[in-house]
């Protein structure tokens, strides 16, 4: 054969590009959330009571939530 097909070069590439949006979605949340931004603090807390989780304890994983979110809502 000659390589994987038109289609799944296509959607290879797809998920490469979903992976890294996603990843710059969370990194900018960290880093407001690092910088001490209001509004991601807000987010923060508010997506930890929703989810039954703590704020602080379980940041990393509010963090995440919160990215997947956004992801989602862009690609609605």
């Amino acid at each position: 054969t000659n390589g994987p097909s038109l289609f799944i070069q296509r959607w290879i590439m797809s998920n490469i590009h979903n992976q890294k949006e996603y990843e710059q979605i969370h990194e900018y949340i960290t880093k407001k959330d690092n910088e001490g931004s209001s509004i991601v603090d807000d987010d923060i807390n508010g997506t930890a009571r929703e989810h039954n989780l703590h704020p602080d304890d379980d940041r990393e994983e509010v963090i995440q939530i919160l990215a997947e979110y956004i992801f989602e809502e862009r690609h609605a």
